[in-house]
């Protein structure tokens, strides 16, 4: 499975173990998935299935909680905030639509938030047609499902950042966007990339979670929406503002990956370097 294929990262994570010590902030991880938003896999009309969230220190965590909720009070938008309902002027945003100097508001304040609380973005995103051009043995292999090959990659790269940001080893609390259909199998590859690599010294606890409860699941929405909507329009405002926030952070490890079809039998131990 693709949990047991990252050795390049596991040499690099062995190789902080004479690093100086960073500090012992407990980090936190909040994770939302977008997986609703752009459909299931065999929706014909859906082109892409990914996994997107933020790492961050609880101390500006908690920060962060305060400014996101006061923009929402201030701005008058009821949480939990969704993006889905904000780009496309639905549910309470339906009488926003015509209001682009409120719209620009709010979405800068938000973006300004996560900013602001540093918080270090990563997401994945699986083209479909990628995914179902395996085998059927190589898309059990790889969890049956293109989010779960979206999962195991994200996580593998928070715990790579969170190692990065943390030593000696802190436990990272990771909590997930909870998914009707999704949160279970999750929750077994998380264990299993917890016992079966050496990330899993930074991994603490997964906590499947209601944005309503984390202002943060709800800053990852808004954050998978935009990596979601970069492979239909690659202009968009809060997205670029978010790439360079995350360029400017960046200390060794990725803030994106496509997994295509290349990288995922890589990750199978099946990709024919000579071609």
């Amino acid at each position: 499975m693709l949990l047991a294929k990252n050795v390049t990262r596991t040499s690099n994570l062995k190789s902080l173990l004479a690093a100086v010590c960073l500090g012992r902030v407990r980090l936190y991880l909040m994770l939302a998935t977008y997986a609703d938003e752009t459909g299931h896999h065999d929706d014909p009309q859906r082109r892409f299935v990914g996994i997107a969230g933020f790492l961050g220190h609880s101390d500006k965590w908690n920060r962060f909680d305060a400014e996101w909720r006061q923009a929402c009070r201030e701005e008058g938008v009821k949480e939990p905030f969704h993006m889905v309902e904000f780009a496309a002027s639905r549910g309470q945003f339906g009488s926003w639509k015509d209001d682009e100097v409120r719209r620009k508001r709010l979405l800068g304040r938000l973006v300004a938030a996560i900013k602001n609380a540093e918080a270090y973005p990563i997401g994945a995103v699986v083209p479909i047609e990628d995914f179902n051009s395996l085998t059927a043995g190589q898309r059990i292999s790889l969890g049956s499902d293109p989010y779960h090959v979206a999962f195991q990659t994200v996580t593998h790269e928070m715990a790579f950042a969170g190692a990065l940001m943390s030593y000696p080893p802190e436990p990272i609390s990771m909590v997930y966007a909870r998914l009707k259909g999704y949160t279970g199998k999750a929750m077994q590859l998380w264990d299993a990339i917890k016992e079966y690599n050496l990330y899993g010294l930074w991994m603490g606890s997964f906590t499947p979670g209601d944005p309503k409860d984390y202002s943060q699941l709800q800053a990852a929405d808004l954050w998978a929406y935009e990596l979601g909507a970069y492979w239909h329009d690659k202009n968009r405002w809060a997205f670029q503002e978010i790439v360079r926030h995350a360029l400017k952070m960046a200390g060794g490890h990725r803030f994106f990956q496509l997994c295509d079809k290349k990288f995922m039998l890589g990750a199978l131990g099946e990709l024919d370097e000579t071609e």
